[in-house]
């Protein structure tokens, strides 16, 4: 269970409640309020060189910035929401919720765990090691994003080789490829690019303050059906959500594959494959082909302190604002593709696949749409 957080800060104060309801005392500067007023005498104003936007407009700008950045930032220090809370508490059936849901999470995690054990050939490394890899990489993870300007094409799919991008330091770049899916990397991208054209950046400081503290929340599975090459993701994005009975939900990728979900599992199929046509989609969406590859999703919480600067792009010792928190990091890691019923050792590796539950809660949106959309016809 992860304990209560407290945050402190000069000007910040959040105390968490056990909803994970926050509240925020925004700092003037960030305020969207009392933009017509001049900022204080003692905070730099980084805006003056670009004439393009007024002062309000800037400052409505970052505002937008963070409270969209996926790390959560000042603006936007609310606990995201995870749309497995949403299947279970909201609209599946009482019976199943006690009886058939854990049975689903408990398998669901079991085979993952398995495969996992198996390519590591070590029985032991499943949550310990991976925990213990998840607090050494969270840091460098996140501190790579400090001072990148998103120079790269902020509308990067899946199967786009991004490598072939240009005006980036190959440094940064390597290291921001090697560590997160296409995805998450791609929003990064795009709120980078978005502070860079008002001239300011942000960089980080990141400990994990506990590393003994780090709990594994949940496991997820996608069965990818031979559909390797255009979805490698637990996160892949979807359009034209469809729900049924709660917690059963579907949706369309952007190539025409149908991503089946049914709580911790997801199954890849194609539009027209004849089972599906035949269903109609709304069968039990339970276990994919086992014999085709998975990608295992984990979903972590690690404790840390983190700061994050802001500060002018042109002169780095005009420091916008500093912010230190404390607090719980939420944390997806996708696997390369593996094969769960394969006995021998794979090849593992791991990747950011989400922070503070950034897409997450953009499918949660998605599948709460849909529900409502079912209820009012």
């Amino acid at each position: 269970m992860i304990r209560p957080i407290y945050w402190q800060r000069g000007l910040v104060s959040l105390k968490s409640h056990p909803s994970w309801i926050l509240t925020v005392q925004h700092h003037r500067c960030f305020s969207v309020e009392n933009l017509d007023e001049q900022p204080p005498s003692h905070i730099p104003d980084p805006f003056g060189r670009n004439g393009n936007l007024n002062q309000k407009d800037k400052y409505e700008k970052l505002a937008e910035i963070l409270a969209d950045y996926p790390i959560l930032t000042l603006l936007e220090m609310n606990r995201r929401h995870s749309i497995i809370n949403l299947m279970l508490y909201k609209k599946m059936p009482w019976f199943q919720r006690l009886f058939k849901a854990p049975g689903r999470r408990l398998g669901t995690a079991l085979a993952a765990v398995g495969v996992a054990n198996r390519a590591c050939k070590d029985s032991q490394y499943f949550p310990e090691k991976f925990l213990q890899g998840v607090n050494a990489v969270l840091k460098p993870a996140v501190e790579s994003l400090s001072g990148w300007n998103g120079a790269f094409n902020s509308s990067v799919q899946e199967d786009q080789d991004v490598s072939k991008q240009v005006d980036m330091k190959p440094t940064q770049f390597d290291a921001l490829q090697n560590m997160y899916q296409p995805y998450i990397l791609n929003e990064f991208s795009r709120l980078h690019h978005q502070l860079d054209d008002i001239g300011l950046e942000i960089d980080f400081k990141l400990t994990v303050t506990n590393p003994e503290r780090s709990i594994v929340q949940d496991v997820s599975v996608t069965f990818l059906n031979g559909q390797d090459k255009l979805v490698a993701s637990t996160l892949t994005p979807g359009m034209d959500w469809r729900v049924f009975d709660g917690f059963k939900s579907e949706r369309r990728t952007r190539h025409g594959l149908i991503i089946q979900r049914q709580l911790w599992q997801e199954n890849v199929v194609s539009a027209d494959d004849p089972d599906y046509v035949e269903n109609g989609g709304i069968e039990d969406l339970f276990m994919g082909n086992s014999k085709e590859n998975v990608v295992i999703g984990v979903d972590c919480a690690v404790p840390v302190d983190l700061e994050v600067t802001i500060r002018d792009v042109k002169d780095r010792d005009n420091v916008l604002e500093r912010i230190q928190s404390s607090r719980v990091m939420d944390v997806r890691l996708d696997s390369n593709p593996v094969n769960l019923m394969e006995q021998k050792p794979q090849d593992l590796s791991w990747k950011i696949a989400d922070i503070d539950r950034c897409l997450i809660q953009d499918q949660w949106q998605s599948f709460k749409d849909a529900l409502e959309n079912n209820e009012s016809n």
